[in-house]
């Protein structure tokens, strides 16, 4: 098994409900995430295990589309988005705690490619510190946007 995690947190001054409202509105994802360039809804109804869309994302100059899906939701709480590429297994876990008026947001972004060849867990391992760094600062850049759309809103 090749893989990596990495985790971020925040403190919004926003209630867990009002945090949860923003981490889950597909409809709104690009104005609130600005690095989200289009979000197609592939299921109808609420954000709820087994909601799906397709989300392309510009990171580095480059726009990369995946479908992505609710693994678990447990409003104000917890989400677990999963998605699947080349594959690696991609999830995202968004944890959110009271804390004081506000919320404590944590994020954590984990991929694992369980069929990783030798020289595919080489190069993982090579490549890990630099894509951890680009992963955290990226995590943390979204836990900014997300405040930022719970407070002002």
């Amino acid at each position: 098994m090749a893989g990596h995690s990495i985790t971020v947190s925040g403190t919004i001054a926003a209630r867990p409900a009002r945090v949860w409202r923003v981490i889950t509105d597909l409809d709104h994802a690009t104005t609130i995430i600005p690095s989200i360039t289009a979000v197609e809804r592939l299921t109808e109804g609420p954000y709820d295990v087994g909601t799906r869309w397709r989300e392309t994302r510009t990171m580095m100059g480059r726009a990369e589309t995946h479908e992505m899906e609710v693994a678990q939701a447990i409003p104000e709480v917890r989400t677990v988005v999963t998605t699947v590429a080349e594959g690696v297994t991609y999830a995202t876990t968004m944890d959110l705690a009271p804390q004081g008026g506000g919320t404590l947001l944590t994020i954590t972004f984990a991929a694992d490619h369980p069929g990783a060849t030798g020289v595919q867990r080489l190069l993982w391992a090579a490549a890990g510190p630099l894509g951890a760094a680009f992963t955290r600062r990226m995590l943390r850049h979204e836990v900014d946007e997300i405040r930022l759309a719970a407070t002002n809103s």
